[in-house]
């Protein structure tokens, strides 16, 4: 579970929940400090699933596909590709393969195999350039959430 404080979300709500010791340490949550009954302010996995809403359909904006294309299983070039991208910027926004698998109902290794070989490709200009125009899609209309 990833959780972020909700200042890094203006758009989004915050819940308070009132969680056992157990599942705090359990958990990688922040917790501010001095709060009585280990008060908890998370975004649970709301942050998470905006972010990778947000992704995916920039990138399939780019590919020309649907959305659903790239959560899909297809094993067309340009649905596996944008599939490679969605991995690769999930990554740089600071999720776990392990997560991004899980939001693309596959195995870790797949989202690791899927990040390096985008990274590999990136010396090619039409990857690059079509990159570039993504990341900057996303910062416009991410309203501050990605930079």
């Amino acid at each position: 579970m990833r959780a972020v404080g909700a200042a890094l979300l203006p758009n989004a709500s915050a819940h308070v929940l009132l969680l056992p010791e157990q599942l705090l340490r359990a958990a990688h949550v922040h917790r501010e400090p001095r709060q009585p009954y280990r008060r908890i302010h998370l975004v649970v996995l709301r942050s998470m699933n905006m972010l990778a809403e947000l992704v995916q359909h920039v990138v399939a904006e780019a590919y020309a596909i649907s959305p659903k294309d790239i959560m899909a299983a297809g094993r067309h070039k340009a649905q596996a590709e944008a599939r490679q991208v969605f991995m690769m910027l999930m990554r740089e926004h600071g999720l776990s393969t392990t997560e991004i698998g899980r939001l693309l109902s596959r195995d870790h290794t797949t989202v690791v195999q899927g990040v390096q070989s985008i990274k590999r490709r990136l010396e090619e200009p039409l990857i690059a350039h079509k990159l570039a125009c993504i990341r900057q899609a996303l910062r416009e209309r991410s309203n501050g959430l990605i930079k």
